[in-house]
């Protein structure tokens, strides 16, 4: 039995509340006292850098120019999250999407917590109705 904590297959939706003050931020940010607790391993598909890029980009003209970004993107990269290439799960989120009917950014992070064995954080609460019904994937409640 290995004594390395689970993985946590952080979803675009999590992360960006660290970053961007939104209703449930506090929920999001317990997952980085979590973290620092040692109850988990921080992971995401590479993709999830792209959509937060987006995320920032749309809040563009709400103050959140180039430098900010970058600056948050600094702080991503010291919480040394566990990235994985998006072409090693493309081939399990292109089956999932098609099987239950989620897009295949979505099915992104149901394939790599699938393949982890981790838990995914979401704030995506259609995503895990839609998903939990049929497979028995572990989610962290936010």
């Amino acid at each position: 039995m290995s004594n390395s904590p689970p993985f946590l297959i952080l979803d675009t939706s999590a992360v960006a509340k660290w970053f961007i003050h939104e209703p449930d931020a506090d929920k999001a940010e317990k997952i980085l006292w979590e973290t620092s607790q040692g109850r988990w391993r921080l992971s995401a598909p590479f993709l999830m850098r792209c959509e937060l890029a987006q995320v920032f980009w749309k809040r563009r003209h709400q103050g959140f120019d180039e430098t900010r970004a970058g600056q948050c993107f600094q702080k991503l990269d010291a919480l040394a999250i566990y990235e994985v290439d998006i072409q090693s799960l493309l081939p399990t989120a292109v089956q999932l999407s098609y099987q239950y009917d989620i897009t295949v950014y979505d099915a992104v992070y149901v394939a790599m917590t699938q393949i982890l064995q981790g838990v995914l954080a979401t704030f995506d609460q259609a995503l895990v109705k839609k998903v939990q019904k049929f497979l028995n994937l572990q989610v962290w409640h936010l």
